[in-house]
């Protein structure tokens, strides 16, 4: 059982273990990290509005979600938004997308975990088959969504875009990154540079939808 305080012990307590000159070669990770934790929020919420058939304020949530990141990360803790299938779950089983209540027992159940140390055990008395079978489906089913369905929700050039993006981040992480002299291998992973070519091809892409010809509109007499 590892104790809650051992962890900000280590975090905290520990500053010359600390190898100060790799930081500058983390910050293009910390900026892209930051950056894809936006957007997956943005993306969230837009899922779960869609999903839950409800109106969400995304100023307030965004604000939201970034307070409660900035709270979890003083107790080293990962970024904390909504996710969707946890909200369509809650709401199955809640009945309400109004209530804070279930919100607030969840928290205090992971708060409670949190301070006692047995989240650990937990996952050790877990069979390994079960979790990793958990990664997978959640892998799987991302790409599916993505990769095979997507073509009935995007256009042409989007599902274009998001397998070039795919092959890419494969190509680069699997063949690519590894000749790579290993002092720059941590500033260029796989994800920040599928990132700016997503934006790059994006980019294009707006560009090329607005810039056709559009038809002359059709004007009608007030007989018509």
């Amino acid at each position: 059982v590892t104790n809650f305080w051992q962890t900000l012990q280590a975090a905290y307590g520990s500053s010359g273990l600390v190898a100060w000159g790799a930081i500058p070669t983390c910050i293009p990770i910390f900026f892209m990290g930051a950056t894809m934790t936006s957007l997956d929020s943005m993306l969230k919420l837009t899922s779960s509005e869609k999903a839950l058939s409800i109106d969400l304020d995304y100023n307030d949530e965004m604000q939201l979600g970034g307070r409660a990141t900035l709270f979890s990360s003083l107790l080293c803790g990962s970024p904390a938004y909504g996710q969707t299938k946890f909200n369509v779950i809650n709401l199955s089983i809640a009945r309400t997308a109004a209530s804070p209540l279930p919100t607030m027992y969840l928290g205090g159940i992971c708060f409670a975990v949190y301070l006692s140390g047995v989240a650990g055990p937990i996952i050790n008395i877990m069979p390994r088959f079960l979790l990793g079978g958990l990664c997978v489906f959640a892998g799987v089913g991302f790409l599916y969504e993505n990769l095979y369905e997507g073509r009935r929700n995007m256009n042409r050039a989007s599902f274009a875009i998001v397998w070039i993006i795919f092959l890419t981040n494969f190509i680069w992480e699997f063949f690519i990154l590894q000749k790579l002299p290993k002092k720059i291998q941590p500033m260029v992973p796989g994800l920040l540079v599928v990132f700016i070519l997503g934006i790059v091809l994006s980019t294009f892409e707006f560009m090329f939808a607005f810039m056709h010809k559009a038809s002359p509109p059709k004007i009608r007499g007030g007989h018509e």
